[in-house]
């Protein structure tokens, strides 16, 4: 009867970290920065760029089971959470898109030299 109700919940562990704890961290995270706003004035333009660590972590969670089953990360998991992290930034810091886009380039080249391992 336990291992009915614990799939009912999502109980059961899969072998890795629990995508919703995450999920939750963030939550809390992002609550806490908007806490801080509203409380002492601490000013933080796009806040709303927080939101973005959601599917971040996600991929982060990812690539910590694929490490855990494989001993290894994805070439394309490492070369997406490059990308996503750069991306994040731009927008939590208010950067420059005009400044910054060759970075693209390198990530792509990166890309190219990762891809050809086994």
């Amino acid at each position: 009867m336990n291992d009915k109700f614990s799939e009912l919940n999502g109980d059961e562990k899969q072998g890795g970290i629990q995508p919703n704890w995450i999920v939750g961290v963030v939550i809390i995270t992002v609550g806490t920065v908007l806490l801080l706003r509203n409380l002492t004035g601490f000013s933080f333009d796009n806040w709303w760029a927080l939101f973005m660590f959601i599917p971040f972590s996600g991929l982060l969670a990812g690539m910590w089971n694929q490490y855990q089953v494989n001993g290894r990360i994805p070439t394309g998991l490492i070369i997406g959470g490059i990308s996503m992290a750069f991306v994040i930034s731009i927008f939590l810091f208010n950067l420059s898109w005009s400044a910054l886009w060759p970075v693209f380039f390198i990530i792509g080249g990166i890309s190219a030299l990762l891809g050809s391992r086994n």
